[in-house]
């Protein structure tokens, strides 16, 4: 039988600690929440006497989850563990995770404190946790590179004195998966009665690898974070043990309880909340993971989603994976997106199509999106394209005024129609209201547009300002991309494509019919 992997979230807690990072008293309570719906099975939900501000949060969060093991961070003194304590009062479900650092090198120029000061440490303050909460547990500060003879002497005080739970962190991110599949397995087969815990820091990388590592060792429980955030470089992703485990269930003969459908929207929203971007390359819950631009990828793709795919994306929450049309993009992702958009074509028109595709590409963009693609359909015919509302943008003006207002006037063309946008702000919200007027005059309530995935403006070659907007509307991403040595003209041609893209797609039915009235004609 599988074995049921807990999942302690520290996203609250270690991930606050990440530099730049600070989750306001309502950022926390909206996480917690985010968290208990994953199903998590413990938050650790803060350091309580590190601040005022901490130990608020954790009395609040108690009030607020009832559902969930509540977890607070506690150093071995009398001060650290009372306030702990206190902070978890109204917790159902509450844990005390009491730490100090047993290498040599933190005991020494750190702490000051020899051996037998430590486990003395441990003894007593385990012991006054013990008095008040059953669920205590203790972890051994820079475990993975303290001497294995006294680490073990530390466990036995430990559990002597009631700590329920043992983690073996990798503080500084030093081991290798081999490594700490030893090193767990050792200590697991020295007290095969004890749940021990992973906790793993990515300072070179491996903070996943050795989670699972350590799973495979023989650990219960691991300590992860969304987006591995964290100390430093950030500890084990959340996502990418809770998948690995998932997917990999034949190897590592565990699960977890975590609803990876909701991987996604939490990603995106701590990514808002801490201003944290995720790479795109993220594993899991990147913009390009579920993204194929090669034209072999994209082919097989096509044929059959799993010849490219281990993972698919309704699995964490998206609606669909996406082509990316490039320079290495071939005649099958073309295709694909006329066949999406409702576009006839014949084989001899494809490969105009082709031609002029890879021209721009080559010329202008290293890669485009979907409604320029169509845009390029429409230059060689425009028939094919008539179905489609493909809005451009005519002319626009604007002027800075002596009070720091920008003036900004926009004509947008669409099949001889004209549709104008005039916008009187600061330079500070010049972008935000670009947008928003956009989405009001395609009568797209901002509701529906979930997260702006990302947003930049570049300074790219040529003198070229670069923008790309991503959204996730309805689960599907859309990208609007554009070029132009202006940046707000730039900035005003990705916002048109991305929009156009939605307003195409439900013109053609291929999103909800109620909402065809609303549609620009």
């Amino acid at each position: 039988m599988d074995t049921k992997i807990l999942i302690l979230d520290t996203t609250l807690r270690d991930g606050s600690q990440s530099p730049g990072i600070n989750f306001t008293l309502k950022d926390k309570i909206f996480c917690a929440k985010l968290l208990e719906d994953l199903g998590v099975d413990i938050l650790e939900i803060a350091f309580p006497a590190s601040s005022n501000t901490e130990y608020e949060a954790a009395v609040k969060i108690s009030k607020e989850i009832q559902t969930k093991t509540l977890c607070c961070l506690a150093r071995t003194t009398k001060r650290d563990i009372e306030i702990a304590i206190r902070a978890l009062d109204y917790a159902k479900k509450p844990r005390i995770h009491i730490f100090i650092s047993t290498s040599k090198i933190h005991m020494d120029n750190q702490l000051r404190k020899d051996e037998q000061e430590i486990l003395d440490n441990i003894y007593d303050y385990v012991s006054l946790a013990k008095q008040y909460i059953e669920d205590v547990q203790w972890s051994a500060m820079d475990a993975t590179r303290s001497n294995r003879d006294f680490l073990k002497k530390c466990i036995t005080t430990a559990i002597v004195a009631g700590a329920t739970t043992i983690n073996l962190p990798d503080t500084v991110g030093y081991v290798v998966p081999k490594e700490y599949y030893d090193f767990i397995q050792f200590f697991v087969q020295c007290f095969p009665k004890t749940k021990f815990s992973v906790h793993c820091h990515n300072d070179l990388g491996l903070a996943t690898a050795n989670a699972l590592a350590g799973i495979l060792g023989g650990a219960k429980q691991v300590e992860c974070t969304i987006n591995g955030i964290g100390e430093r470089a950030g500890n084990s992703s959340l996502e990418e043990v809770v998948m690995s485990l998932k997917k990999r269930s034949d190897y590592y003969k565990s699960y977890t309880d975590v609803d990876t459908k909701k991987l996604f929207n939490i990603s995106k929203n701590i990514e808002c909340i801490t201003g944290y971007k995720i790479q795109k390359n993220k594993a899991i819950v990147g913009g390009s993971a579920y993204s194929h631009q090669s034209g072999i990828h994209q082919d097989g793709l096509l044929k059959k989603r799993e010849t490219y795919e281990i993972i698919a994306p309704e699995e964490v929450g998206l609606r669909t994976s996406t082509i990316t049309l490039g320079i290495n993009s071939g005649t099958a992702a073309i295709s694909s997106i006329l066949r999406k958009y409702n576009i006839n074509f014949t084989n001899e028109f494809l490969t105009k199509i082709y031609n002029s595709f890879k021209d721009i590409c080559t010329v202008e963009y290293k890669n485009i999106d979907e409604m320029t693609l169509i845009k390029i359909v429409s230059k060689l015919n425009d028939k094919v394209v008539d179905h489609i509302p493909i809005y451009y943008l005519n002319c626009f003006s604007y002027t800075k005024k002596a009070n720091a207002k920008y003036v900004l006037n926009v004509c947008i063309l669409c099949k001889k129609k004209k549709y104008f946008i005039d916008i009187t702000t600061t330079k500070d919200e010049l972008y935000n209201q670009i947008y928003k007027s956009i989405l009001k005059l395609f009568k797209i309530d901002e509701g529906e547009i979930i997260q702006i995935r990302q947003y930049h403006i570049n300074y790219a070659k040529r003198n070229y300002y670069e923008t790309l907007l991503e959204s996730n509307n309805y689960g599907q991403i859309y990208r609007g991309k554009s070029s132009s040595e202006d940046k707000i003209e730039a900035f005003l041609n990705s916002c048109l494509s991305l929009c156009s893209q939605i307003i195409a797609l439900q013109t053609i039915n291929c999103l909800s019919e109620a909402r065809k009235d609303k549609i620009p004609e």
